[in-house]
């Protein structure tokens, strides 16, 4: 096990060099930690979050932190040839895009999934029962939201924010 420069560049260099989906964004948030023991997740409940529809993988066997090519290789083999996003059980979140943009949104997006199933999973405790988007809907639905530049403009909103808040400091 050789380590990489950058823990990034270790998932970053595990991917195929012809997927499209080359921007990587990764990080760890509350509720992206606590939903990881979980199982994927397939039941859309809300039309934002058919943008994971049949799109998102999740990798269960962590490997400690990724400095290792062969963990990258691992992580990479876990998403597939077409998933941008994954959940890396025990350590955090992973999104890809075709831009820095898109696989940021699709960060936000996926911790804000994580938090509606842990309060969709408590809801279902105490009797409420969720109700699923059907298959043929997330299917028709997905293929409008999974689209790059759907996704990039998605972001703006949340990217301009940013910028006014830290005039722009996080650019640097």
């Amino acid at each position: 096990m050789s380590p990489s420069a950058e823990p990034d560049s270790a998932v970053y260099n595990g991917l195929d060099p012809k997927n499209p989906f080359n921007k990587l964004w990764r990080g760890s948030k509350d509720g992206s930690i606590r939903l990881q023991p979980m199982p994927k997740f397939d039941d859309p409940y809300a039309e934002h979050a058919c943008v994971f529809y049949d799109n998102h993988s999740v990798y269960g066997n962590f490997g400690g932190v990724v400095l290792a090519t062969e963990e990258g290789k691992n992580i990479a083999r876990a998403l597939g040839p077409k998933n941008k996003t994954c959940i890396l059980q025990n350590h955090g979140l992973l999104t890809l895009g075709t831009t820095v943009d898109e696989a940021a949104r699709l960060f936000t997006a996926l911790d804000k999934q994580c938090h509606v199933m842990l309060l969709t999973a408590a809801a279902s405790s105490s009797g409420l029962k969720p109700n699923v988007i059907g298959k043929e809907e997330a299917e028709y639905t997905a293929r409008f939201l999974q689209e790059p530049e759907i996704t990039y403009s998605s972001f703006q909103p949340e990217y301009n924010i940013l910028v006014e808040e830290t005039n722009g400091a996080f650019l640097l």
